[in-house]
């Protein structure tokens, strides 16, 4: 279980330092993709549609990249849904 929680603590200390290098850069859709899937690591659909949503603004091709850095939502089917309707009201 400690494993665990320090894990999950490793995530908000990277999402704390996401955040702060958001601050310099923010219209930077690696950042955004990684603090999208930092959120959805600790189970937190809103923050993870929100930022989500923003990187996929920023840039929608890079979104292969997110899929690389979290393979484990790779398949998951609410964020190809965002995904896909992203892209579709883009063009």
């Amino acid at each position: 279980m400690e494993h665990l929680s320090n894990k999950k603590g490793d995530l908000h200390s990277a999402i704390q330092i996401l955040q702060q290098a958001l601050e310099f850069y923010p219209n930077n859709a690696d950042i955004l993709y990684k603090i999208a899937g930092s959120h959805m690591a600790l189970n937190q659909t809103i923050k993870t549609k929100e930022y989500l949503v923003k990187a996929l603004s920023v840039n929608t091709k890079k979104v292969a990249t997110f899929k690389l850095d979290f393979p484990q939502f790779k398949n998951n089917t609410w964020i190809n849904n965002i995904i896909i309707e992203y892209s579709n009201s883009s063009k």
